[in-house]
C-alpha cells in the first residue's frame, strides 16, 4: 500500500553525475551513508519493497556479511567451528572482490547498526517522555 503523493519506488533513475576512478579508501568511506537506511525506511515503508533485499537487507551480499557475522559470534560463544558454516555464502560472494570489498561491508554493517541503535534510541526516548507526569 502506498502513501497519498508518494512516488512509485520502482521506478530508478540514473545520476547525470558522471562516476569517476575511486580509490579503495574512498569506497570503504562511501559505506558510511548505510546508517541512513534504517530510517529512510522507516519514514518510507515502499522503499522496503523497492530497495532491499528479501525486504530486510540493503542487498544479497549484506545478508550474507550479516549471517557470517553471526556465524563468527556463535562460533567464539559455543568454542565451536560449526557455526563457521554460516560464512559460506558470504565467502562465495567475496571470493572474487578484493580487501577493500570485504572492508567496505564490515563498514556497511557497522553503519547500519549505528543507524538502528540511533532509531531504536529516539523511539525510546519519545516512548518514555510520553510517560512523565
Amino acid at each position: 500500500m502506498r502513501r497519498a503523493g508518494a512516488a512509485s519506488p520502482t521506478r530508478r533513475t540514473r545520476s547525470s553525475t558522471t562516476s569517476s576512478p575511486r580509490g579503495a579508501r574512498e569506497y570503504v568511506a562511501e559505506r558510511r551513508r548505510v546508517r541512513h537506511f534504517p530510517t529512510l525506511v522507516r519514514q518510507t515503508p515502499e522503499l522496503r519493497e523497492a530497495f532491499l533485499w528479501r525486504r530486510v537487507f540493503l542487498t544479497r551480499r549484506s545478508a550474507a556479511f550479516d549471517l557470517a557475522l553471526t556465524g563468527a559470534a556463535l562460533a567464539a560463544l559455543r568454542r565451536s567451528p560449526w557455526p563457521l558454516a554460516a560464512a559460506l555464502p558470504y565467502a562465495r560472494l567475496a571470493w572474487r572482490g578484493a580487501a577493500a570489498e570485504i572492508a567496505a561491508d564490515a563498514v556497511g554493517a557497522a553503519r547500519a547498526g549505528l543507524g538502528l541503535a540511533r532509531r531504536a534510541d529516539s523511539f525510546s526516548r519519545e516512548a518514555t517522555a510520553g510517560t512523565s507526569v
